[in-house]
């Protein structure tokens, strides 16, 4: 028992609808395109400074380290430990006590300070809002976490790969994922409130 609470259901370690993870899986490039302009926008006021950038980039992706290795221990494993914290223990203890349109933005904005950076807030804050509300919205923490990783992973190989702007395909393709995405959710909520 957590906090005399049960830890799976505490946790939202509950088996997901695959339509929830479908819906991660389309939402996902629009999520990491959505973080990356917040981020742009945010730096016109608060611009990252060229050796915070690097320093970063030192750390993640060293000459020599295997991309595979990049992705899980900086995009996958955060991905996981993040979402049990954040989304599982935080938001699950919190969920009985605040009301969805309290509780999402909070947990959020949580997300956002945890990072440390003021250079990466607005768009860390936001993709947590996203991942909270994914969370209440399909009652387990697996599609937020699936939606994190390819997040992460996707920023991991714009970088890796020194890709500094999409084309506009990349970004008709990503709004069209998340539209599609989006219209999974909805017809999940409108077969529930059918029933």
């Amino acid at each position: 028992m957590l906090l005399k609470q049960p830890v799976l259901k505490t946790l939202s370690l509950v088996r997901p609808r695959l339509d929830y993870l479908a819906a991660a899986l389309l939402l996902s490039p629009a999520v990491a395109m959505l973080s990356m302009g917040i981020g742009a926008l945010q730096s016109l006021f608060l611009p990252i400074p060229a050796s915070y950038a690097q320093a970063f980039l030192n750390v993640v992706i060293q000459p020599g380290r295997p991309l595979w290795l990049i992705i899980a221990v900086f995009a996958l494993l955060p991905a996981l430990c993040e979402e049990l914290l954040f989304r599982g223990a935080l938001q699950g203890l919190l969920r009985k006590t605040l009301p969805p349109r309290v509780l999402i933005p909070l947990i959020g904005i949580a997300f956002g300070i945890f990072h440390l950076s003021s250079f990466r807030f607005l768009p860390t804050a936001t993709m947590g809002i996203v991942l909270s509300a994914l969370t209440v919205l399909s009652g387990s923490i697996f599609p937020a976490m699936l939606l994190h990783g390819l997040h992460n992973t996707y920023l991991i190989i714009f970088e890796y790969y020194k890709v500094n702007s999409l084309t506009p395909f990349q970004i008709v393709a990503g709004l069209v994922s998340a539209a599609a995405g989006v219209a999974v959710i909805i017809r999940v909520r409108s077969a529930r409130t059918a029933d």
